[in-house]
């Protein structure tokens, strides 16, 4: 008679079949990593994008202490050749 330990298990064992269709761990590492990367540029774009919006804001308060108005000059507001960004 065999031990109970001495069996092996079958080929197509349900164990089998979810290791050989789920993806390795390579494939989540690479992931990963293209997202803590895509994280960390986006994270760079926003706060270069906050200090240019800080900016602009402070020149803006600037503009309208020294009493210059604004409203109703002709203009473009699509262009930005008074503005360095």
């Amino acid at each position: 008679m065999k031990s109970r330990h001495s069996r092996s298990r079958p080929a197509d064992s349900p164990a089998d079949k979810v290791e050989s269709g789920f993806p390795s761990a390579r494939y989540f590492q690479v992931h990963f990593e293209y997202l803590h990367e895509t994280i960390g540029e986006l994270t760079r774009q926003i706060e270069t994008a906050n200090r240019q919006i800080a900016e602009l804001q402070q020149r803006l308060l600037d503009t309208e202490a020294k009493g210059i108005e604004l409203e109703g000059q002709p203009g473009n507001a699509f262009t930005t050749q008074d503005w360095r960004l």
